[in-house]
């Protein structure tokens, strides 16, 4: 009997062992896609995205002082509108950069705490399975509204490049016209 007791252990702990391996699977490729979408947040310059954004208010605000009501630049109508999407479309850039960072380090650490316990056995598959759902979800409405924003910030950024010479160029006109600039 005692000879049979250390082979009944082992049987036990291989038994204890089952670890939910499709769980852990599933996790590691939400974890993947969570990577993939974080390092296109590092790698955005708020910054410059900031900068854009004070830049075409700056210009707006010059020539709303400059620009005389009753003289049209029909030349520049579709230009301006088109720069004025830039303020419109990007909004607290600042604040958006830094819950995108906070949000996407919470679900990181959730989903390897999450792996962790998978591991480790702390709950049932069912539960494993209930508690990587509602972090697939998370996951999907972060990535989903980082990438709208990423993409409005990328639109931006080609109609600043696209737009900000002329816009400029119209702005320095006005200031010459008032003899502010020679």
């Amino acid at each position: 009997m005692i000879r049979f007791l250390p082979f009944v252990g082992i049987l036990f702990l291989f038994s204890c062992s089952n670890v939910d391996t499709e769980t852990i699977a599933e996790i590691e490729k939400w974890q993947e896609k969570l990577d993939s979408s974080y390092q296109i947040y590092l790698t955005t310059d708020f910054d410059s995205i900031q900068k854009m954004v004070w830049k075409v208010k700056e210009n707006e605000k010059a020539i709303k002082r400059l620009n005389d009501a009753d003289t049209i630049y029909t030349d520049m109508v579709k230009v301006l509108d088109d720069y004025k999407w830039i303020r419109k479309k990007v909004k607290h850039v600042p604040a958006k950069k830094q819950e995108y960072g906070a949000e996407f380090e919470e679900i990181k650490v959730q989903l390897e705490n999450l792996k962790l316990d998978v591991q480790n056995g702390v709950r049932t598959s069912e539960e494993n399975k209930q508690y990587l759902s509602n972090e697939i979800n998370s996951i999907k409405i972060l990535i989903t509204k980082f990438s709208n924003d990423y993409e409005i910030y990328q639109e931006a950024l080609k109609r600043y490049a696209e737009l900000n010479d002329k816009v400029q160029a119209f702005v320095d006109q006005l200031k010459r016209d008032k003899g502010i600039i020679k």
